[in-house]
């Protein structure tokens, strides 16, 4: 167990977000001690770059973060740098999220999709998201050709077993008198590659021949997500098929306000909305910040300090009582949203 927590405010909705989600956990645990860090366009200002090294010591020694939302590459080249330089590196390498997922090796991108306030029943979405993500089309590899520019898509076996072994572990957390399983979504009669990452995939469920298992390729498991949502427990996934898939989802309950993830690797661990920075709308007091409160409570559970299960019960009251952001349905502010659920949580103690 941790005593320490790093976050990460980020950019765009990032702090109006994230500052919700620490009055959160501020609340169940007043006297945690919380540390704040920078990625993205505010370390630009303060440090001079988008990715201080003090950054990575810091989360190196809580082993957890908390983190808003950043910008997907930073396109503005700081004006000591040559732009030429800029444009050189892939987008993937440009990202401070991804190198941060790549510096601290956080192979599983796990993200629940549960509208808060459902009330369970044969017919809700309750599915759990599990991405590699480390690999795949996001690994950075790219080059220049003549007439166009060639991606690498890379897929080891390595990657490939850890993160089935995810998807099990996180079904088997799941386990409920309806029973849970794993679906693996793929294109492996396209690309070998996808056909790697299946045989691994196959190989594990025969290891843990418990859990229900079965395999859809990714355009069919798009379409049936679409169709049949309520029949998906775990949907396990190489990197980008999980990325779109995971938004798909999202959209099946109301979009991605209320939807949280976490990266986690051997010894580190981040959590965050799985939004983006949303800069369109920085700033008007209307950010949704139930995707933070809920990955404030998977990291609660991870570091096993109680709480988790309470933000969960006090986001859902207010759901379920109507008073949300204008994302969800609602009127409610950003900073009404957060006394509510404030206000629930008491109430829950």
């Amino acid at each position: 167990m941790t005593s320490k927590i790093v976050f990460i405010k980020g950019d765009g909705i990032g702090p109006e977000v994230i500052d919700p989600a620490l009055s959160v956990i501020e609340a169940l645990h007043p006297g945690i001690e919380l540390i704040e860090a920078y990625i993205g366009s505010e370390a630009v200002t303060r440090a001079g770059g988008p990715f201080p090294g003090e950054t990575i010591d810091l989360i190196d020694e809580a082993g957890v973060c908390l983190l808003g939302a950043v910008l997907s590459s930073i396109d503005d080249p700081d004006p000591r740098e040559d732009p030429g330089d800029m444009k050189a590196v892939p987008p993937a390498q440009r990202s401070p999220l991804l190198r941060l997922r790549r510096e601290l090796d956080l192979y599983a991108n796990i993200r629940p999709v549960r509208r808060p306030g459902s009330v369970q029943g044969s017919e809700v979405i309750d599915l759990v998201i599990v991405r590699e993500n480390t690999e795949g089309l996001y690994s950075g590899i790219e080059r220049e050709v003549q007439g166009g520019v060639v991606t690498e898509r890379r897929i080891t076996e390595e990657a490939s077993r850890r993160i089935c072994r995810t998807a099990f572990e996180v079904a088997r957390s799941r386990i409920s008198p309806a029973g849970a399983g794993v679906v693996c979504v793929h294109k492996a009669n396209v690309l070998l590659s996808d056909r790697l990452f299946l045989d691994i995939f196959r190989q594990t469920a025969a290891e843990e021949a418990d859990i229900a298992s079965t395999s859809l390729y990714v355009d069919n498991a798009a379409m049936q997500l679409v169709l049949d949502p309520a029949r998906f427990d775990v949907v396990l996934a190489p990197n980008m098929y999980g990325d779109i898939l995971s938004d798909l989802a999202a959209g099946l309950i109301g979009g991605l306000g209320a939807v949280p993830s976490a990266n986690v690797g051997a010894d580190h661990a981040l959590f965050e909305p799985v939004h983006g920075a949303a800069p369109d709308i920085a700033g008007n007091g209307i950010a949704n910040p139930t995707a933070a409160m809920l990955s404030a409570a998977m990291l609660l559970d991870h570091i096993g300090i109680d709480g988790g299960d309470a933000i969960r019960r006090a986001v859902d009251e207010v759901y379920t009582n109507g008073n949300t952001t204008p994302d969800a349905d609602g009127t409610a502010s950003t900073a009404s949203f957060t006394d509510q659920v404030l206000t629930a949580l008491k109430g829950d103690n």
